[in-house]
């Protein structure tokens, strides 16, 4: 069973404001506090439910990466290497494959930018790729 913020909130014996600034890293918690939401949000084995976390801040902890051609070790180094930094960033990453088509390259940036992502890199298959 998923565990709510509520519930964890009703363990520690504080508002669900107070867990949310607390599981946010907000500096404004006393430390007594802050240590009481996280032991409450340990044992209940408290997990962010990132579909709540997106409503409330879209593209939030989502980065995309477009590249012409994922099966060329050349695109699929960079994949890897932004992937380290997104999982630095407790971020995660979506790639797309153009195909080097420049139709699918539109397709793809709109679509991210639809979904308000945090980040998009785009990986160009040749210097004068037109986004317009």
């Amino acid at each position: 069973m998923v565990t709510s913020i509520r519930e964890v909130a009703e363990l520690a014996g504080v508002s669900i404001a107070t867990v949310s600034r607390v599981l946010s890293g907000a500096d404004r918690v006393s430390q007594e506090l802050t240590e009481r939401v996280q032991e409450a949000a340990r044992q209940l084995n408290y997990r962010p439910n990132r579909v709540a976390r997106r409503l409330r801040r879209p593209g939030h902890g989502t980065w995309a990466l477009i590249v012409p051609d994922i099966a060329n070790r050349f695109f699929t180094s960079i994949a890897k290497g932004v992937e380290e930094v997104a999982n630095e960033h407790d971020t995660v990453l979506f790639v797309g494959n153009t195909g080097a088509d420049p139709a699918r390259l539109r397709k793809l940036v709109s679509t991210a930018l639809a979904e308000q992502v945090a980040g998009l890199v785009i990986v160009p298959s040749a210097p004068d790729d037109d986004l317009a």
